[in-house]
């Protein structure tokens, strides 16, 4: 994925792929879902960025993920979160689904090991919109959580 941030941070190709061409829209989100998203879902997902001028904050997102040390106010952020998780005692809930994407199975051991309140639930099938994928078991996997919690 590296490459493809790299593209995207870049003002030129960065510009043409997001703010032009709509890719988080248009090319991420349906390639990201593990089944036919439907006409009427996708044109909805893209009704908040039907003009160029709407996009910004899409090409703004990537520029402000912490790849190699940069920017460096959101590696400090992420370290600031990642402390938080690991002294809380927070009730916190991971859904997770395989393949997965951010979250796949083999990662669910670093955040168990991170931190100490935390239950998983493996939802199903799913890739990086897993919300998509998998609607009824998130909201069960939640429904049931937070009974308990």
């Amino acid at each position: 994925m590296g490459g493809m941030f790299k593209a995207m941070r870049d003002e030129q190709q960065g510009y043409k792929m997001i703010m032009e061409g709509n890719m988080f829209v248009n090319g991420i989100l349906p390639q990201m879902i593990n089944r036919p998203l439907g006409d009427q879902a996708q044109s909805e997902y893209g009704v908040p960025y039907q003009t160029v001028e709407s996009r910004l904050p899409t090409w703004a997102w990537p520029k402000e993920v912490p790849i190699g040390g940069e920017p460096v106010s959101n590696v400090a952020l992420m370290s600031d979160i990642k402390n938080f998780m690991s002294e809380t005692d927070m009730p916190v809930l991971l859904a997770y689904a395989e393949p997965g994407v951010l979250v796949p199975p083999q990662a669910v051991p670093y955040y168990t090991d991170l931190i100490s309140n935390i239950e998983t639930a493996f939802v199903g099938q799913g890739l990086h919109f897993i919300q998509e994928d998998q609607p009824h078991s998130i909201g069960r996997a939640i429904k049931d959580w937070l009974r308990r919690n």
